[in-house]
């Protein structure tokens, strides 16, 4: 899932669980629950990195326009990092057991796409 979903997400969460604790555990739990919904990734290594860049870039700015809000709630802020979070802790790891266990569980565009050229 890209970055800044799961950013707007947590920042929801956030919104509505006001307490700023439990709106960061929701949110980082909520990572791993878009994680499985089918989206986009492409296998290009050169174009995953402009992705990556410019999504996290996004979610930076998105959370540093968050606190300048004058509606701002903390919890919104926890929310928002906590929905970023996994990705962050991750990211170093990807080629440890951990980071590989996390990559298995999404559902990226091309299993899709793989299946259909299987059935046809």
């Amino acid at each position: 899932m890209l970055a800044t979903t799961h950013v707007l997400v947590g920042a929801s969460i956030g919104r509505v669980v006001t307490n700023p604790v439990a709106a960061l555990v929701t949110a980082v739990g909520s990572h791993f629950v878009l994680d499985k919904v089918l989206h986009f990734w492409p296998r290009d290594l050169k174009k995953q990195s402009v992705i990556l860049v410019t999504e996290w870039t996004m979610a930076v700015i998105f959370i540093l326009f968050l606190s300048d809000n004058p509606d701002f709630l903390y919890s919104q802020f926890t929310g928002a990092i906590g929905g970023f979070l996994p990705d962050i802790v991750l990211l170093p790891l990807v080629k440890t057991k951990l980071g590989t266990w996390h990559v298995k569980r999404q559902s990226h565009g091309q299993k899709i796409k793989d299946a259909l050229v299987e059935v046809s």
